[in-house]
């Protein structure tokens, strides 16, 4: 039997990753270049430490109250943005999962990028391209100015999330060694 003590640091990391997946959602608002997000970022850090398989939740979440707030989506670009942004935290959890490092983490977030190009051009091909007779390579050739975006900001957002958490568990463990009281 599973006792309340036993559930509380999984209902912590739930509150924890719920705020983050706010916090993102309110940078989404922010002026900032096409496609320059922490979303790709933020699915590979919970694909990272989110315990289970729920880790697509969270970046999902993020988009979904970013995406209620502007006021929808086109149907099936949405359905593929979603899949887009849900593959990072599939990523994260199979190439850092307790193997956390710089290297790591920048290639995750280069794969990231590449999904989400793929997935996401695919879609716009499919609502917009077919019914023009356009071919899937215009519509991936039309997507490469945003890709450099969306790979500039996994990386940056990526070197921000995992950096500072590490940075915040050095700083921890260096408390706990000295002594000092947070």
């Amino acid at each position: 039997m599973i006792q309340s003590s036993d559930r509380q640091p999984l209902n912590n990391e739930r509150i924890t990753f719920v705020v983050a997946s706010i916090l993102v959602a309110a940078c989404l608002f922010a002026p900032r270049p096409l496609n320059f997000t922490p979303l790709g970022a933020f699915g590979l850090f919970a694909g990272a430490y989110v315990r289970g398989r729920s880790s697509w939740i969270y970046p999902l979440l993020a988009l979904t109250i970013y995406i209620v707030g502007i006021g929808g989506y086109h149907g099936l670009v949405l359905a593929t943005v979603l899949v887009g942004f849900a593959g990072p935290a599939v990523i994260g959890r199979l190439a850092l999962q307790g193997r956390v490092s710089a290297l790591r983490v920048g290639g995750a977030a280069i794969a990231s990028s590449c999904w989400f190009f793929l997935v996401s051009n695919f879609g716009s091909w499919l609502t917009f391209g077919v019914p023009r007779g356009e071919s899937l390579v215009f519509h991936y050739t039309l997507g490469i100015p945003f890709f450099r975006n969306t790979l500039a900001g996994d990386l940056v957002f990526s070197a921000v999330l995992f950096g500072g958490y590490a940075l915040a568990g050095l700083s921890a463990r260096k408390r706990v060694v000295s002594g000092s009281q947070p």
